[in-house]
């Protein structure tokens, strides 16, 4: 059931060295992951705070079970 929600993309303006970044949300510990955006939505594994294994698109909830 964990999961990155609200997930965004934001750009900045101004003349960063990074002009976007990705954020998600993880739903277990509610501590935002914001990383550099680099063309595509990177998705990551596992919450670097709680340490939580989340879900890929399309995958079920009792694939975390059987590990």
């Amino acid at each position: 059931m964990p999961k990155w929600i609200e997930q965004q993309v934001f750009y900045i303006t101004e003349p960063p060295v990074i002009d976007a970044w990705q954020s998600a949300r993880c739903c277990k510990c509610g501590k935002y992951l914001t990383t550099p955006y680099t063309y595509y939505f990177t998705h990551y594994q596992y919450c670097p705070y709680c340490g939580e294994r989340m879900l890929k698109d399309g995958e079920a909830n009792d694939v975390l079970h059987d590990e």
